[in-house]
């Protein structure tokens, strides 16, 4: 996935809010965290990107620059403290942020992510046909991936639903570049390879997909996209951050962007349909 279109979909989506009334956000400074645990580093271009629009929006919405704030995050960590030191603050990220930062933030699911018509997904562990076939093979085997960034707790307790430890079972090798570790296990330089949903379902469009094979798959897993720190400043721009997910994939600026990640929308949730998932995190 690269930082562009990720960028993209978050100016996409920003965009159309950008006619907050000021009095809205006087409260104090509304930050939007966006959270890619294992993505790219966003650089210099993805953070001009991202303080271009800002500026954009604050003249739009008759703000003080500094009233409001955005930023892009690899390192979790690093989000949850952005957000906890923030008046009000909104999320783009997983489910697994939302999960371990919950209680502390005070996280409030927004809405999921539709892809391919589905609002949650699965994680996969795959190999080269012939080597393994099942997942106990494994055990002290080399798996790689970017979803090795993601919250070590929602690792065990969802994605392996409690039935292993993933840094003890495995000889873990976390990568930035899941393609690059998908060809590694082409051509057998390492032993399987975790994917989410999305990274799944694109080994189709890839030559090696026919000498690829699934020998784990998890629970599904809901596709949370969007959430808020609960606060007074927050929630007093929660109905237009919502209208702003609900139509960005159906406005000319966000369609394309949309269609890239294979998002067809945003739908609106609550905490009722994460119930399941948080006490498999539990």
């Amino acid at each position: 996935m690269r930082i562009k279109l990720f960028v993209m979909t978050v100016i996409s989506f920003m965009a159309v809010i950008q006619a907050c009334p000021a009095a809205a956000l006087e409260a104090g400074t509304l930050r939007f965290a966006i959270v890619f645990p294992g993505g790219p580093s966003a650089g210099g271009e993805g953070q001009k990107m991202i303080g271009q629009f800002l500026d954009h929006l604050a003249g739009k919405a008759g703000l003080s620059r500094k009233m409001i704030e955005g930023r892009y995050f690899t390192d979790t960590a690093q989000a949850a403290r952005y957000v906890s030191e923030g008046k009000g603050a909104y999320v783009l990220g997983p489910t697994s942020f939302f999960l371990a930062n919950r209680s502390a933030l005070k996280l409030k699911p927004l809405a999921l992510m539709s892809i391919d018509g589905k609002d949650s997904g699965c994680y996969y562990v795959v190999v080269k046909k012939g080597k393994y076939d099942v997942l106990a093979a494994l055990k002290g085997k080399v798996l790689s991936g970017n979803v090795l960034y993601e919250d070590a707790r929602f690792l065990d307790s969802v994605v392996f639903g409690g039935r292993l430890s993933c840094a003890k079972y495995f000889n873990c090798k976390p990568t930035l570049r899941p393609l690059s570790a998908l060809r590694q296990l082409g051509e057998g330089k390492i032993d399987a390879v975790i994917l989410n949903e999305m990274q799944y379902a694109s080994l189709s469009k890839m030559r090696m997909s026919d000498d690829i094979m699934a020998v784990y798959i998890s629970e599904p897993v809901p596709t949370l996209g969007l959430m808020a720190a609960e606060s007074p400043a927050a929630a007093k721009v929660e109905g237009r951050v919502l209208d702003a997910a609900e139509a960005m994939c159906g406005l000319d600026e966000g369609r394309d962007v949309c269609r890239n990640f294979g998002i067809q929308r945003f739908v609106r949730t609550d905490a009722g349909r994460l119930n399941e998932v948080i006490a498999r995190y539990k």
